[in-house]
């Protein structure tokens, strides 16, 4: 007799336990009743009752009928059934009953003979030289398959040499006619589609012959138009070369200002710099390109000493060898020509001190010893670590669109050009930026313009992704600059961005707000997760009030709104909300500002690295310094 206890279920009542079995007995070995019922007192179907409903669906039992109208005859509507055919060719036919006076044809058996002829006439063995003719109907040979895939007519044979189309070749081995996703040739003329939607015809060496631009024909040199490249530079276009070039630019975090002693000092992948170091102006070792030398960290004038570059490129070969990537295809060159103290203006083409021309030079240089020992070369990214200085000298650059005049339109369009003149790669570059920290010397106004610039551009700009906010590394105690494992962690959050971005065709968006909606009592934000969910704690940073966001007048205003906000609390998986003081009178020009905090999420749970001293750091995403007007948002 069954208990019938009503418990939930993954109940762990031994009557549940007994209910359960004498059902399961009933459901399988019953094979006359058609139904049983479960402990909530549900009908189900007995396991012959399904059995019978299968094999009553499927081809009525497997029987061949010698016709059509005999198999309608012998099965109800909706059953399937074979019948014979009368073509010698079919061996049998699939219908499917509609009703009494008609069926669906499904589908057709070959017959085996058939199979087998065709096959045997493909069978041509395991030699490269081994063919299929193709004939007329009066029997003269059309076309000739090989077994390597290649096929002949006609004079010409159609190949798969191009990994990205297929090669027309002639008689004589020459391949007039290249078809590929991208262009085309024809006899040594390259017909390519460019930006806009345009067309040009190029030759073998990159120089325009004629084309239509916005709708206008243009010849060779035409003004304005001058030397079309081959290709068209686009950031889906990148490749793995046998050495990539990570250039790292910016001011003193590029260099390793007060980052020693260093602790990168051994290489465990096939990583590598110049043989002169990884400085190559500032506080190096002199400039010496006459070889590769495995990439380590080194002491240079006392107090240069680790910088982020051991840390992104084998941050990026750890991460590739774990997802299962090969570890001669994660092979990176990493120099650094940045400068100390520099604002943006400082470090663009044409300056004094020349680190703009020193990194092209350091391209150049590298692209010649690839080409010496006859390998692929090519420049993935810059790592940019600049803005401190800007933060520091508030009178220039003072809005963020500024910023970026000089930082992508200055400093990084024309670096570009040079990219793709030294080098010949049909890739965009990516820029990777961290987020400038405040001023530790006036955090009580805190100047966010550049880090609003930074931000920005990773959010308008497809080939510009920012890694992380800056704030959270651990400092030197001139707080200022990064300790010596700070500059690695620097290097480590870059290369999660990297890879993610580079490799995994994925752009990497940090920990950012994507919606604000202020109230008259709260402020609800909402943001993109890069992994797991929003947690306000100290992990990363110490615990500030209300978590590290404040309400300003106005921007860049020196007066806080004070008590205007009590509190600060995760809502949801993405969401926090500010509680408001209702009797705080907030103005219609005030800006919610974070510019540090307490807020990240919980990708460190999953993603953890081990410093060169043997520390685990948890690689939790940090929000992202920003600032929100009421009247022109983000």
């Amino acid at each position: 007799m069954a208990n019938n206890t009503g418990n939930p279920l993954n109940s762990v009542d031994p009557r549940d336990l007994q209910d359960n079995a004498q059902n399961f007995d009933k459901a399988v070995n019953d094979l006359e009743g058609d139904t049983w019922t479960d402990r909530f007192g549900r009908p189900r179907k007995t396991y012959s009752a399904v059995e019978k409903e299968v094999e009553g669906l499927l081809v009525a039992g497997g029987t061949i009928f010698p016709d059509e109208p005999t198999g309608r005859a012998a099965v109800e509507d909706g059953q399937y059934f074979f019948a014979e055919s009368v073509d010698p060719d079919i061996s049998r036919v699939l219908w499917q009953r509609i009703d009494a006076n008609s069926s669906r044809r499904v589908a057709e058996d070959p017959d085996v003979e058939m199979v087998r002829a065709i096959a045997e006439s493909f069978d041509v063995g395991d030699s490269p030289e081994a063919h299929t003719y193709f004939t007329d109907l009066v029997g003269q040979i059309v076309a000739t398959l090989f077994a390597d895939g290649k096929l002949t007519s006609h004079g010409y044979e159609l190949g798969t040499a191009l990994v990205e189309g297929l090669r027309l070749f002639d008689t004589n081995g020459f391949f007039p006619v290249d078809i590929g996703l991208s262009g085309a040739s024809l006899y040594g003329v390259d017909i390519e589609a460019t930006p806009n939607d345009d067309t040009a015809l190029v030759d073998k060496y990159g120089f325009l012959i004629s084309g239509v631009y916005g709708g206008e024909a243009v010849q060779a040199f035409a003004p304005g138009h001058g030397v079309a490249r081959k290709k068209t530079p686009a950031l889906e276009a990148a490749i793995r070369t046998a050495i990539q070039h990570i250039i790292l630019y910016g001011q003193s975090l590029s260099i390793g200002s007060n980052g020693e002693p260093p602790i990168s000092t051994s290489q465990p992948y096939q990583n590598v710099m110049l043989s002169s170091g990884v400085r190559i102006g500032q506080h190096g070792n002199g400039y010496n390109a006459s070889s590769f030398a495995p990439l380590i960290e080194q002491l240079n004038d006392t107090r240069f000493g680790e910088t982020p570059a051991s840390g992104a490129a084998n941050g990026i070969t750890r991460r590739a060898l774990e997802n299962g990537g090969l570890e001669e295809q994660y092979k990176f060159l990493v120099t650094s020509s940045g400068r100390g103290g520099r604002r943006v203006d400082e470090l663009v083409p044409g300056q004094p001190n020349g680190d703009w021309e020193l990194t092209v030079r350091a391209i150049q240089d590298a692209k010649a010893l690839c080409d010496a020992q006859g390998i692929s070369y090519s420049v993935p990214c810059m790592l940019w670590l600049q803005g401190n200085a800007n933060v520091w000298h508030q009178a220039e650059d003072s809005l963020p669109e500024d910023y970026i005049e000089r930082w992508l339109g200055q400093m990084w369009t024309p670096m570009k050009e040079e990219i793709y003149r030294i080098t010949g790669q049909a890739s965009i570059p990516y820029m990777f930026t961290y987020q400038a920290a405040l001023n530790p010397e006036n955090t009580d106004v805190p100047y966010i313009g550049p880090q609003t610039a930074q931000w920005r551009a990773s959010m308008t700009y497809d080939d510009v992704v920012m890694f992380a906010p800056s704030y959270f590394f651990p400092r030197n105690p001139d707080d200022v600059h990064a300790s010596n494992e700070g500059y690695w962690l620097i290097g480590e959050y870059a290369a999660r961005a990297m890879y993610q971005t580079l490799y995994q065709r994925k752009k990497f968006r940090p920990l950012e707000p994507v919606s604000v909606v202020w109230g008259a009592s709260s402020i609800v934000l909402k943001f993109h997760v890069p992994m797991g969910s929003v947690v306000i704690d100290d992990a990363l940073f110490p615990t500030l009030p209300n978590a590290g966001f404040e309400i300003r007048e106005s921007y860049r205003s020196t007066n806080l709104v004070t008590g205007a906000i009590t509190g600060a609390a995760v809502t949801g998986d993405d969401e926090v909300t500010l509680t408001l003081d209702t009797n705080v009178t907030i103005p219609d020009t005030a800006v919610l500002q974070y510019p540090q905090g307490n807020v990240r999420d919980t990708a460190g749970l999953w993603d953890k690295a081990t410093s060169p001293l043997g520390n685990e750091f948890a690689l939790h995403n940090a929000l992202v310094t920003f600032h929100y007007s009421r009247k022109f948002g983000f």
